[in-house]
């Protein structure tokens, strides 16, 4: 169980890595969470934010690791980590995995419009055009003000 085994030091430098990544300091993000990953194997934001930090640096690999550490974890939040994982294979061009790990967050988070609109540019990428579609027109159903689902969906 997340939070049960976490302590002060791994929350504070795991709020010291969001707070890098929002600065745009993803060397440091780095260290930051791999320090809360010291203090607490179980705590798996850290994991996921390390890995958000790698894939803002291009390491797609140590972010696929780190968000498989998420995941393993089982946390409440397991619809996004799929999510994130997802998005580093779509960036390594891994689109039939990114599509599995899309759905394994749709399943968990039917309303995740995230999810629907990178699987929709993974289908896209996959010259699935029909799936992409369907997929860019449940994020406009969910959302009628993401622009960039309506953008995708007229290409």
């Amino acid at each position: 169980m997340e939070g049960a085994e976490t302590s002060f030091e791994a929350y504070e430098a795991n709020g010291k890595g969001l707070n890098y990544i929002k600065a745009g300091k993803y060397d440091k993000a780095v260290e930051a969470f791999t320090k809360a990953i010291r203090f607490s194997k179980n705590h798996s934001p850290s994991y996921a934010g390390r890995g958000i930090a790698y894939m803002n640096l291009s390491e797609y690999e140590k972010a696929i690791k780190d968000f498989d550490t998420a995941i393993k974890k089982r946390s409440p939040k397991l619809g996004l980590y799929y999510k994130l994982r997802g998005e580093a294979y779509s960036a390594m061009k891994e689109y039939n995995k990114a599509v599995e790990d899309f759905d394994r967050a749709i399943k968990i988070e039917p309303e995740m419009l995230e999810a629907y609109f990178e699987r929709g540019n993974a289908f896209r990428n996959l010259d699935k055009y029909s799936e992409a579609i369907a997929d860019y027109t449940k994020v406009i159903d969910l959302d009628n003000s993401f622009l960039q689902a309506y953008n995708n969906r007229g290409r």
